[in-house]
């Protein structure tokens, strides 16, 4: 009996120390750097961040189309997919923490205006493209998802405090302007994609409409907003700039956005382009890279062109090549993007001097209670 009671008060303790070990509290500290203390909820969100950008380059780099079948088995430049997702998370809340440390220390300011179009621009990320869905799942609210867009932004100003043209070392206004022209187009585009579950049939139907629109914009039988609003079926209400629609076409407002590492706030009505269905497409070196790109490149204003589904892109895409320096909009909404294509090297080289001089302390059991495999995502974009 004796031997019965004494194996029962060690099962008793086991547990509670496995009960133990198993709360975490609410705000609990994965990262400290200074005095900067960043929470093991804002790690989740680096972690869910790590592995979107990790499944971007197995996807990019994947020649079978069988990757996304399987992240875990892939690897990314010689590390198995989870580590790599979870050393760019703790990369990636460190470099948090050191903007804060920097601001901290007054190395450059994030006024009061920018503060609240980042706070805007959370806002806006989580209602309207359903962030919130995909953060919730994982254990963060939306006052760690919008601190998390803040410290993005601070990432920005301090690029710029640098590299901007009111900075400390500002690039040349012409290598500006070249860069521009080098990596970025403007265009009228419309896409159809090619869906794997489609019939021959309806595949032969797809490219009879492209092939249709493509004739009759070069015979001038129906202009583009025509053929535009018929293919996506919008009837006399307005066009938003770029047309952002259901089929992958992309729009200028979120380009923009995207590219200028969150530099740019949510469409905004002051500032437009000129042409309401423009869309602008980057090259190699731009943050979201055009697979037809150099084929644009290299048609004159105004030509146009249908491109065919490839090995690089599932999209019938019929195109019409506009001319980015005919308007100022997009100097001014593609100007941070530029500077950091140009000096991004330079300036991580400069960020991780700054960061190996900090003292950081990492709380591992904090930290290792997330696995990557864990990571929830809405059913519509798993």
């Amino acid at each position: 009996m004796k031997r019965f009671t004494k194996l029962m008060a060690l099962l008793l303790a086991v547990l509670m120390m496995l009960a133990a070990a198993a709360c975490h509290p609410k705000d609990e500290i994965a990262l400290t750097v200074g005095d900067v203390k960043l929470t093991s909820a804002m790690y989740m969100v680096c972690l869910v961040n790590a592995d979107g950008e990790a499944r971007q380059k197995v996807t990019e780099n994947d020649t079978t189309g069988t990757a996304s079948q399987d992240y875990y088995s892939q690897s990314i430049d010689g590390v198995n997919f989870e580590d790599w997702v979870k050393n760019r998370a703790i990369e990636l809340l460190t470099e948090y923490a050191a903007y804060e440390t920097l601001l901290n220390e007054g190395k450059f300011t994030l006024s009061d205006e920018k503060r609240a179009e980042a706070e805007e621009t959370a806002k806006y990320y989580w209602d309207t493209y359903g962030y919130s869905e995909l953060f919730i799942p994982n254990g963060v609210n939306y006052n760690t998802y919008e601190k998390s867009v803040v410290l993005s932004y601070m990432a920005d100003e301090y690029f710029l405090s640098i590299y901007g043209a009111d900075g400390t070392s500002p690039i040349a206004a012409g290598d500006v302007e070249k860069a521009l022209s080098e990596n970025f187009e403007v265009v009228r585009r419309i896409d159809g994609q090619v869906d794997s579950s489609m019939t021959e049939d309806q595949q032969n139907e797809l490219k009879a409409e492209f092939e249709g629109y493509e004739k009759a914009l070069n015979d001038n039988s129906k202009t583009f907003e025509e053929i535009y609003k018929e293919y996506y079926q919008i009837e006399d209400e307005a066009v938003t700039s770029g047309g952002s629609t259901s089929s992958g076409a992309s729009s200028v407002s979120s380009s923009a956005s995207s590219a200028s590492d969150s530099s740019s706030s949510t469409s905004s009505e002051e500032s437009k382009p000129k042409d309401e269905y423009a869309t602008i497409v980057g090259g190699k070196n731009t943050p979201n890279p055009d697979s037809n790109f150099a084929a644009i490149k290299a048609m004159k204003v105004g030509e146009i062109k249908l491109f065919e589904p490839s090995d690089s892109s599932s999209y019938y895409s019929l195109v019409v090549r506009g001319d980015i320096t005919s308007d100022p909009y997009y100097d001014e909404n593609l100007d941070s993007t530029v500077r950091h294509i140009l000096k991004d090297e330079e300036f991580e080289t400069t960020l991780d001097e700054y960061i190996n001089g900090l003292q950081v302390e990492k709380n591992d059991y904090a930290i290792n209670r997330f696995k990557v495999k864990n990571i929830k995502y809405p059913s519509t974009t798993a």
